[in-house]
């Protein structure tokens, strides 16, 4: 079976995209759980309520659940184009 890793000169774009892919879900889920969950819905600083808006309008977490859903789709092409730079350049 073929491994990547016994060959230091050989690049895949398989383990690249893995990487990328790991690294950006990482960080989707750190804003969604410590900025969107915990700051924005349940601790709601004054700093971060727009002015004329109401502090309940910020304890409903779906729209953030929502936003991040749709943007996990966008994440696997913009991996595989990140991946393929790092491994042609």
């Amino acid at each position: 079976m073929y491994n990547c890793l016994a060959i230091p000169n050989k690049k895949s774009i398989t383990q690249e995209k893995k990487v990328f892919y790991a690294l950006i879900s990482l960080a989707a889920v750190c804003d969604l759980v410590i900025l969107d969950w915990l700051i924005i819905s349940k601790i709601t600083p004054r700093f971060v309520i727009i002015p004329g808006t109401e502090v309940r309008d910020y304890k409903d977490f779906s729209h953030h659940y929502k936003g991040h859903a749709k943007a996990a789709i966008l994440v696997i092409p913009l991996c595989l184009i990140i991946a393929a730079v790092v491994v042609y350049i």
